[in-house]
């Protein structure tokens, strides 16, 4: 090798094996630490507010709710899928995942409804769960949503569940 490279290898090793020099050693430039770049402070920045937002989302009465339809990984994966949506659907799937929406559960918790149960058989209380997977009424529809929520690929068969029972058609 060349003679300079390697008493500079020799320097870098003996360096690492023996730590940072004496404060007072070093060139005015070299005490203080380096500046932050943009980057660094802005991935700093973003990761900080990921955790706050990650904190709060899980400490919120939502969460729950949301979680108890959608696994944190799916609701991720969906996060990128809703927005490639028609607006008309992606509302349909923002009523179903937080429970906000126009079926008789909801609708007597704000007082639309007089009673929570379901339209069509008139046994449970219609809510999201068993609107799309226990309803005898539209047993037939059921087959094709075992995933429920937990696939994006899912999706065609949901909205057309939905479809097919005519319960969204005015959202």
């Amino acid at each position: 090798g060349v003679p300079g490279n390697e008493l500079t290898d020799r320097k870098a090793k003996q360096a690492i094996m023996e730590g940072s020099s004496m404060q007072e050693l070093l060139p005015c430039c070299l005490v203080h630490p380096l500046p932050a770049t943009k980057l660094a402070l802005h991935t700093y920045h973003c990761a900080q507010i990921s955790t706050i937002i990650a904190t709060s989302w899980h400490a919120s009465p939502r969460y729950h709710r949301v979680n108890r339809h959608l696994p944190e990984p799916s609701l991720k994966r969906l996060r990128h899928i809703i927005p490639m949506l028609p607006h008309k659907l992606s509302t349909v799937l923002i009523y179903l995942i937080t429970d906000h929406n126009p079926l008789h559960s909801h609708l007597h918790c704000i007082s639309k409804a007089t009673d929570k149960l379901c339209s069509s058989c008139c046994r449970s209380p219609e809510t999201t769960d068993y609107y799309l997977l226990h309803c005898q009424t539209h047993n037939a529809t059921h087959l094709t949503l075992k995933a429920f929520f937990s696939h994006p690929k899912c999706l065609a068969a949901l909205f057309r569940c939905v479809n097919d029972t005519a319960r969204f058609r005015r959202c």
